[in-house]
């Protein structure tokens, strides 16, 4: 369910990635125990699923991310680790695609302990897309099971063409 690959320093990269979503935690130069966290949500290729769906300003994707992240606080917090604000360049190439429009947000995580990055990673997609749903009042079953970012990225094409009548994906 999750890439483990070694960052260009070595240093653990979690990360689950569509071209939908990203959650990325890139453990920091300084401490084993202190991670970046990096998420995001691309807003144009869940737009076939939005659109039409929420007032001005209320985009499902965007609340959606800001509650999941709030969940991620709450857990690293329940799990004895320290949060800090984060600023910086290292979430840039977390982005799945580039040149599309993403809501981000990060995070520092002092103190983790080291399953929380991997609890995190599997809680925060499927949590997302339930709360996507709810917003935008879809009665979509969600996989039972944690599934690949693979599974994860055909089964959100999937709504995206059933809604919007396109694959967002071009596949």
């Amino acid at each position: 369910m999750l890439n483990r690959p070694a960052g260009p320093d070595s240093l653990p990269v979690f990360e689950y990635k569509t071209s939908f979503m990203y959650f990325v935690f890139k453990q920091a130069d300084d401490a084993p125990a202190s991670f970046i966290y990096c998420s995001g949500v691309n807003l144009e290729r869940l737009l076939s699923i939005t659109k039409g769906r929420h007032r001005l300003g209320q985009n499902p994707a965007v609340k959606g991310l800001q509650s999941v992240n709030l969940g991620v606080r709450s857990l690293a917090l329940e799990r004895g680790a320290a949060l800090k604000p984060f600023k910086g360049k290292d979430c840039v190439s977390a982005k799945p695609i580039a040149d599309e429009l993403w809501y981000s947000e990060t995070l520092f995580i002092e103190n983790a302990v080291s399953s929380l990055p991997m609890e995190l990673t599997a809680y925060a997609p499927v949590h997302l897309l339930k709360l996507i749903f709810q917003a935008c009042m879809l009665e979509e079953n969600l996989p039972d099971s944690p599934c690949t970012p693979d599974e994860l990225e055909n089964f959100i094409a999937g709504l995206c063409a059933k809604y919007g009548g396109q694959d967002p994906t071009g596949s």
